[in-house]
């Protein structure tokens, strides 16, 4: 409380100060793990969506292929 009046700041103020100021080691160690968690989730999602993106790429290749004999099968019944 003496340090408050001495700045002439609410307790409440110096206190919200004090906590915006304070990091620790630990603070930066947890930290430092979130930020690894994150990029590793980051890495693992876009190695599923190129997955992904190649699955129906290929699906898209077989769809066309099916379609490609149905029109000629369609020519040749009709010719």
């Amino acid at each position: 409380m003496a340090k408050a009046r001495k700045l002439r700041l609410p307790i409440s103020e110096l206190m919200r100060r004090g906590a915006a100021s304070y990091v620790s080691a630990e603070t930066d160690e947890e930290l430092g793990a979130l930020a690894d968690a994150a990029k590793a989730a980051a890495d693992r999602a876009g190695a599923s969506i190129d997955e992904a993106l190649a699955f129906i790429d290929a699906s898209n290749k077989r769809i066309a292929s099916l379609e490609a004999k149905g029109r000629r099968k369609t020519r040749k019944a009709a010719g």
